[in-house]
């Protein structure tokens, strides 16, 4: 039970908790430095299962009660929290990127004929990613609060849809056969020395759109 992904999968876990405290604690700057956190494990953990042969059922359950967590209430909460004093209870609206989350991962956990090098939908962690776009944005942005509301639509949507995403591999060989999404990445970081956190939202709409070119 307590394998070394599984401990991982529970730090990913861990840090989308405290994730939301922060939040409420309006500490968001660190909020997004947990998320990035639990990124970096939900990106080991199955990697790890894969190198020990540590690969189980419950290591697959877990990793679905993390992510909810992480990449699906915790942004969630970010949102609604950005605009609950203005819209009030149509603020709730927020939390259905996390309702659609739950949906999406259950059906990742038992849909078995998917493609191996792509996701059906996009997956939660990249939905987070865009939504932590928002998190510290440039002090000459002013933008509306339905911008939040708006967007947990929408990255809900996307989730639960079926258009492919390319599934992001850590190697040598996937970084030769993408060298464009390498050059994404790349940018989004030197980019993010203008735009802040905004340059992960660029990042993810760049990466969908390549995924949608690579399939026609």
């Amino acid at each position: 039970m307590f394998s070394i992904p599984n401990l991982l999968t529970a730090a990913n876990l861990s840090c989308g908790i405290a994730a939301i405290l922060l939040i409420q604690g309006d500490q968001i700057d660190i909020a997004l430095i947990c998320l990035i956190g639990s990124l970096i494990f939900d990106l080991f953990d199955g990697y790890l299962a894969r190198l020990l042969n540590q690969q189980s059922d419950l290591g697959i359950q877990l990793d679905s009660f993390a992510d909810l967590i992480s990449f699906g209430l915790a942004p969630s909460f970010f949102l609604y929290y950005q605009c609950k004093e203005e819209l009030g209870l149509w603020s709730c609206v927020c939390f259905i990127m996390c309702i659609l989350a739950a949906f999406r991962l259950a059906r990742f956990n038992v849909k078995t004929d998917g493609l191996p090098n792509d996701f059906e939908g996009m997956p939660s962690p990249m939905a987070a990613l865009f939504v932590m776009g928002l998190f510290i944005l440039p002090e000459h942005f002013n933008i509306s609060t339905l911008v939040y509301p708006t967007t947990a639509i929408g990255i809900g949507i996307c989730m639960v849809s079926t258009f492919p995403v390319l599934k992001f591999k850590p190697s040598l060989a996937w970084a030769k056969k993408h060298p464009l999404l390498i050059f994404l990445i790349v940018g989004s970081i030197v980019s993010s020395f203008y735009l802040k956190s905004l340059s992960l939202s660029l990042l993810v709409i760049g990466f969908s759109l390549y995924s949608l070119i690579k399939k026609k």
